[in-house]
């Protein structure tokens, strides 16, 4: 593998990017939280054993994840009106203030590739992402 595929310069300017006079909400936040906080927005509210289903983990290991995304203030645990015995995810003001700074961190850092690239190499940059993308989407079913 070249040295050039490291991951590390790409990480060091990504999190420049997310902890740039931003809350410091983000900066504990790890990829496996991250996965879970945008998983309760696509899912809507769900419950834990939705989101467990839907990232392919035990109830407990969502349990763990939630409480810590609790302490930091990102996600709630509200009771259903429905039927007790179950609880909702909902996602806290300050959790949807974390989600739009990483949002926008995505969007910088692709326009900081495209404008490394030039808008050719760009192109096929995207092609091969969107590749890469599918293939480990693929692995995860």
């Amino acid at each position: 593998m070249p040295d050039q595929l490291s991951f590390e310069n790409v990480s060091i300017y990504y999190n420049k990017i997310v902890n740039d006079g931003k809350p410091d909400n983000n900066r504990d936040l790890s990829a496996r939280l991250y996965l879970y906080l945008t998983q309760i927005k696509t899912l809507g509210d769900p419950t834990m054993s939705e989101l467990a289903s839907s990232v392919r983990v035990s109830k407990p290991a969502v349990s763990n994840a939630v409480k810590k995304l609790q302490e930091m203030g990102l996600v709630a645990v509200r009771e259903s009106t429905q039927d007790r015995r179950f609880s909702h995810l909902c996602i806290s003001d300050t959790g949807k203030e974390v989600l739009e700074v990483l949002d926008s961190a995505d969007q910088q850092f692709f326009r900081k590739i495209e404008e490394i690239l030039g808008d050719d190499d760009f192109k096929l940059f995207a092609n091969l992402w969107n590749r890469i993308s599918r293939g480990l989407e693929e692995e995860t079913k």
